[in-house]
């Protein structure tokens, strides 16, 4: 959706009967900004609205929630790419956003800044675009709008989950003792390798059968394990 001129949006009814929703999408910000510009909207049941606004001159971007129209910052570059995280959560009273890099490490930019708000009253409608005066020379763009009133997961940003911490890494590859080589599998290459030490061309570092000795057993051992066997390292 191209935001350059004023007054150009669309508006959706919510009728879900929700209390929360989260909304993230990747924004590009014009070079220059007249006035500002209310980008999202989320609007509830009681008259109460929670607005995402771009401020005066592109520098910043604001949140701002009625009854309590206090303004939240978080400052940004002109011109630039962001991924926009925002919550509207009236079960518990609180307006969040949160403003990240679009590209890789995806680093968050300023602070997540919270709004209290209205509690128990359902949202209606949300309205994307630029629903005020302002206007800009260049041209603005919002893309992959995501919307979330099961979880409202928040902050959703690329790379880190709504819990807030990374996934763990996944656990390193079990090595088997019949990889001769260390190359993570057991092929021809492994039987080739306990040959050699079987028959004294290199040092025995593979005793398969921990009987003291590398020898045809160990070969065995390994040949059952490349042709799709277990790797058995009993006696």
């Amino acid at each position: 959706m191209n935001m350059k001129t004023a007054n150009t949006f669309w508006t959706a009814d919510y009728t879900g009967g929700k209390n929360k929703i989260a909304i993230s999408f990747c924004l590009t910000l014009p070079t220059s900004a007249s006035n500002v510009m209310d980008i999202v909207s989320i609007q509830d049941a009681s008259g109460f609205t929670t607005w995402l606004q771009i401020g005066n001159g592109a520098t910043s971007l604001d949140l701002e929630v009625t009854p309590n129209p206090t303004t939240a910052s978080v400052p940004v570059t002109p011109g630039g790419t962001y991924w926009i995280s925002m919550l509207d959560d009236e079960s518990s009273g609180k307006a969040s956003f949160a403003v990240f890099n679009s590209a890789s490490p995806y680093a968050q930019v300023g602070t997540t800044e919270t709004h209290s708000q209205v509690t128990s009253s359902a949202i209606t409608a949300i309205r994307i675009g630029n629903a005020e005066a302002g206007t800009s020379s260049s041209t603005m763009f919002m893309e992959n709008l995501l919307f979330d009133s099961t979880n409202a997961a928040f902050p959703f940003d690329p790379l880190i989950p709504a819990s807030g911490t990374p996934p763990p890494p996944p656990p390193p590859p079990t090595s088997s003792s019949c990889d001769v080589n260390k190359d993570g599998s057991t092929n021809v290459a492994d039987v080739q390798g306990e040959v050699n030490q079987a028959l004294g061309a290199s040092a025995c570092a593979n005793d398969i059968n921990q009987d003291g000795v590398c020898n045809v057993v160990d070969v065995q051992r390994v040949v059952n394990a490349a042709l799709g066997g277990q790797c058995v390292t009993t006696p």
